[in-house]
């Protein structure tokens, strides 16, 4: 789902997306159609893509084990969208260090839209992040 909302993401604005993980060869095929930016990082390098990143959204449907990097992208002064249904729930108050949504696809794509749009929120919330 993330690489599909990525590339939906990516026309409509002039962003980027890393993907922690594995990207299959029918997603890179649909990257390569799209002419998106979109690009995988090892697990491992996490850290790395926290820094570089403006939001880190972890849309973690309802498995544990978000906790963790919920926390590393937060002290990484990053705020985060998670779901509802994430373990990230308990951590991330919406609006206030990151976005709380029903991971939809489209409900993913406004979360990114309105921290795009508004980067004085995405700053504020990604201090709030560092600070909780």
């Amino acid at each position: 789902m993330l690489v599909e909302v990525a590339m939906l993401i990516y026309t409509h604005f002039d962003v980027s997306a890393t993907i922690l993980g594995k990207i299959d060869a029918d997603q890179q095929k649909l990257i390569d159609m799209a002419g998106a930016t979109v690009k995988a990082v090892k697990e491992r390098d996490r850290s790395d893509a926290y820094a570089h990143s403006d939001v880190v959204v972890i849309p973690n449907l309802g498995w544990q084990g978000t906790i963790i990097p919920c926390l590393e992208a937060m002290a990484s002064r990053r705020p985060v969208i998670v779901s509802k249904a994430s373990d990230g729930y308990d951590i991330v108050k919406d609006g206030h260090n990151g976005l709380v949504i029903e991971m939809t696809t489209w409900n993913l794509i406004e979360a990114v839209k309105r921290l795009y749009n508004d980067r004085a929120l995405t700053k504020k919330l990604g201090l709030n992040a560092w600070i909780s």
